[in-house]
């Protein structure tokens, strides 16, 4: 059976230990002043800024070679703009929820194929347009971007263990972060 098209962005599911997800976020500052929207399962990087109460402010990443991570948003504090929407709106200053361990492992849908062989290799993340009914992110694996450049956005550690999940089209991999701002290192070659 071939693999859905139906992208959700970046979904944590172990940390650096190979131990289960446990929710290991910390708060971010969406600040008012940036007018882009946010879903669960978009990755952010660091503004150099912060509200003012001191949380630190990220915005949505860029994708593309060289482009750093911070990490994913997986929630957001309780407001009243995030309940009638479900996600973000931009020009709303809330609190999102962040997965940003370095060595945190999440699942991603690829933007075309994943084989076999690319398992170890590195890519790019490719930006897509969330909302869909659930208001996840849109966010894919950038297929057409697989080798071994060590400034690729993250690191394929394998296919997604999923029943309805297989090599090809659509797959959806496990990956981490390879160019992540919360290390010194500036991402790693792949194989």
């Amino acid at each position: 059976m071939p693999n859905a098209n139906a992208p959700f962005g970046l979904m944590p599911v172990r940390d650096g230990a190979s131990a289960p997800y446990n929710d290991g976020t910390d708060p971010y500052a969406l600040l008012a002043a940036d007018n882009t929207a946010v879903y669960r399962g978009d990755p952010v990087v660091i503004s150099g800024t912060a509200d003012a109460v001191g949380v630190s402010s990220v915005v949505l990443a860029s994708a593309g070679a060289g482009n750093r991570v911070t990490g994913v948003v997986v929630g957001f504090t309780p407001n009243p703009g995030i309940v009638a929407a479900g996600y973000r709106l931009g020009g709303n200053e809330v609190h999102a929820l962040v997965e940003h361990n370095p060595d945190a492992e999440y699942e991603i849908m690829c933007s075309g194929n994943l084989a076999a062989t690319d398992i170890g290799a590195n890519a790019n993340l490719i930006a897509g347009t969330g909302g869909n009914a659930y208001n996840m992110s849109g966010w894919m694996l950038d297929s057409s971007s697989i080798a071994t450049t060590a400034t690729l956005q993250l690191r394929i550690v394998g296919l997604a263990r999923r029943p309805d999940n297989e090599f090809g089209q659509y797959a959806i991999a496990r990956v981490r972060i390879n160019q992540t701002s919360e290390t010194g290192a500036a991402g790693s070659t792949g194989v």
